[in-house]
C-alpha cells in the first residue's frame, strides 16, 4: 500500500526538533499532530481506494 511514504512526509517535520534545543517542549504534542496526520492520509486514501473500486 501506500504506506510507506506517508510517514516520510511528516518525519521530515521531526528533524527541526532535533536540531533546535529550544523547540523541545513542542516535542511530543508535534509527535502527536504528526501521527494523527499520517492516520487522516490512510483514511483519505483508504476512502479513495473505496470510491475508486465502487466506480
Amino acid at each position: 500500500m501506500h504506506s510507506m511514504y506517508l510517514p516520510m512526509r511528516y518525519r521530515m517535520h521531526t528533524l527541526l526538533f532535533e536540531e533546535s534545543s529550544s523547540l523541545k517542549e513542542f516535542e511530543a504534542p508535534m509527535l502527536e499532530l504528526i501521527h494523527a496526520l499520517e492516520e487522516l492520509d490512510l483514511l483519505a486514501l483508504q476512502l479513495a481506494e473505496e470510491h475508486v473500486c465502487e466506480a
